[in-house]
């Protein structure tokens, strides 16, 4: 996958106790002051505007562990967004930039007379650096239109491939986006590869689309990771390195999970700063119990991660979901090729690993089953949970046996063959909701409320598709029209009527 996001979770059981620790990844946009980038193509003002397109894209977003900065390529280089600034902030700002006008973006960042790459590079070493908090993986994304930009100066050249060279080292990964299809990469780039190593290629951006699309691959991950631990064996000392994987919602909103609809707290936490106590209370009748007591409640002698149950047959049929399923690959670190081979052994004989899960010491256990599959050309298992007796709620399914005539099945089939049609995510959209998120988002950025999108189907082009079909399986008497019953009109003297 392009555009996963690996967190660096550790699941230690001295960590696990306060959940998942998540390592960021930070991405660095630079955006060259080079005069090729004010020309016709304007293409500094697009980089603008499809920088401030990503910021508001993530306001609001559950997910904002993926930080970004934006820099100007200049000497001794610009910040124009840090790392730790303010989303709400960096949004305003890169908005107000991106709606300048060329004249005054050439006056106020054009770059005149002498430039060192090799300046710039040790500048965004820097930048980097100044984030002493653990992190994933580094990104260095150069959007320019520059072909040359040590303009054939030996020194500087040595100077550019030097700093290039400790890319690597500092985990750095570089990425080169011109924004011009004519963009000569012989004049410096494809000999700055080899020199420093550099496994990724150039991809030209020709239009703000290309660019927005390609910065939120970097920035807007979809898939996060956690490390987990899965125990096979009976020795419960010995266990296969794995990694679980979910897919990130990028917006949620959320109601007040700790007060009732009548405004009751439904959950209180108090800390005792002198005997370092934690007490819970819950419930319209508060019980309240310690830290201490609610480790106790919870105590089990099974390990954090996944332990081994049984191998046996599919347990829960296709469609039984108790709650969203996750996925576990096994984690590149991990040497031994057991995983390999209980997932091959699993495929030849049609069976699943039934597991007992265990989050976090204080979580309860559950049971999941271990369903080989394979994806993205990886051999990876879909864990999905088993629900208990009391979990289960059947539908109420019609037990007449329906039957028809080979007309009526002939009729059927053109009637699903009509209702086809090539899937679009973007077809799909929650009206109401995509409305309270413009709302939330003008609220917090103090600006105007963006029009959204009505992505709804046409009632007028799906009902002229589907009304020759619909007409035929009417004289069938397979389906009857009704006309919508009208609502009665309020007696005159009725009580809502009268005025008080």
């Amino acid at each position: 996958m392009a555009d996963e996001y690996e967190s660096g979770a550790e699941d230690s059981e001295d960590e696990a106790e306060e959940g998942f620790e998540i390592k960021p990844s930070f991405v660095m946009i630079a955006v060259d002051c080079d005069a090729s980038m004010f020309k016709e193509s304007e293409a500094f003002k697009v980089a603008l505007k499809a920088c401030h397109s990503i910021s508001y894209s993530l306001v609001g977003s559950t997910m904002g562990d993926c930080q970004f900065a934006v820099v100007l390529v200049r000497d001794e280089g610009e910040v124009l967004v840090k790392f730790t600034d303010n989303l709400i902030d960096t949004t305003r700002k890169l908005k107000e930039l991106s709606e300048k006008s060329l004249d005054d973006l050439i006056k106020s960042f054009m770059r005149v007379g002498e430039f060192d790459l090799g300046m710039f590079y040790l500048f965004c070493k820097k930048q980097f650096n100044n984030v002493t908090s653990k992190y994933k993986d580094r990104t260095l994304v150069y959007i320019s239109n520059d072909e040359d930009p040590v303009r054939g100066d030996k020194v500087k050249q040595f100077t550019a491939f030097n700093e290039a060279r400790n890319f690597q080292h500092s985990d750095i990964t570089f990425h080169l986006l011109p924004m011009v299809g004519s963009f000569d990469l012989g004049k410096f780039y494809d000999e700055f590869y080899r020199a420093c190593n550099i496994t990724s290629e150039a991809e030209v951006c020709l239009t703000y689309d290309d660019l927005e699309w390609k910065l939120s691959t970097y920035i807007i991950k979809k898939v996060i990771k956690f490390n987990q631990k899965f125990y096979p064996f009976k020795d419960q000392g010995l266990f296969l390195q794995c990694q679980r994987f979910n897919y990130i919602k990028s917006f949620k909103l959320l109601n007040n999970a700790a007060m009732h609809k009548n405004g009751t707290l439904a959950k209180q936490i108090t800390y005792d700063e002198e005997n370092k106590e934690v007490t819970f209370s819950a419930g319209r009748k508060p019980y309240e119990f310690t830290d201490a007591q609610k480790k106790e409640l919870t105590k089990s002698d099974f390990n954090i991660g996944y332990t081994l149950y049984t191998v046996t047959e599919r347990v829960t049929p296709v469609g039984f979901v108790l709650k969203s399923p996750h996925l576990l690959i096994v984690h590149p670190e991990e040497k031994l090729p057991y995983f390999e081979q209980f997932w091959q052994y699993c495929v030849n004989k049609n069976k699943v690993l039934v597991c007992v899960y265990k989050a976090s010491k204080s979580s309860t256990l559950r049971f999941v089953e271990l369903i080989p599959k394979f994806a993205n050309n990886t051999r990876m298992f879909m864990a999905k949970y088993i629900p208990f007796g009391n979990e289960i709620n059947y539908p109420c399914l019609n037990t007449v046996e329906e039957k028809f005539t080979p007309q009526q099945e002939k009729l059927i089939k053109e009637l699903i063959e009509a209702l086809k049609f090539d899937y679009d995510a973007t077809m799909y959209s929650d009206l109401s909701y995509a409305k309270k998120k413009a709302y939330i988002k003008s609220m917090l950025l103090e600006e105007e409320e963006q029009d959204v999108m009505n992505c709804d189907v046409d009632e007028n082009l799906a009902e002229k598709h589907l009304c020759d079909i619909i007409q035929r399986l009417n004289k069938e008497g397979m389906i009857t029209f009704e006309e919508p019953k009208k609502r009665k009109a309020p007696a005159q003297g009725s009580q809502k009527s009268k005025k008080k």
